[in-house]
């Protein structure tokens, strides 16, 4: 009888561990950032034209930011000397932060800093 109820505690432990990963697994796919926010600035060309592109690593992204009190979207183009681009929610290029040879962007913008950030899309092919 002892055995039997040890046996039936493991199996509700192992259920409950069981049930935690699924929900933890769950809350990591399905936390994706706002798509609606990405197609409203017209980002959704430039995650295209991306994903025609090969596999870059560092992977590109997109960062949802704050500069200068408006809503901006920082593209992070990848590898290799290519400029990071910061769009306004229009989808218009504001200017390149950084990235190109000199790594010093196209000096419009040398003021922006990655702060209050959220991860709005990344490629996360393989």
């Amino acid at each position: 009888m002892k055995t039997e109820t040890k046996n039936n505690k493991l199996i509700f432990w192992i259920v409950i561990l069981c049930l935690i990963l699924l929900i933890f697994f769950f809350w990591s796919y399905f936390k994706k950032a706002p798509q609606e926010d990405i197609s409203k600035a017209g980002l959704d060309e430039i995650i295209a034209k991306e994903l025609t592109k090969p596999v870059s690593s560092p992977p590109a992204l997109i960062k949802k930011c704050t500069y200068n009190g408006e809503t901006v979207y920082y593209y992070l183009a990848g590898c290799c000397d290519q400029f990071n681009d910061l769009y306004n929610e229009q989808g218009e290029k504001i200017c390149s932060p950084n990235g190109g040879i000199s790594g010093k962007g196209d000096g419009k913008c040398q003021d922006f800093q990655m702060i209050n950030c959220e991860l709005v899309w990344e490629d996360t092919r393989t």
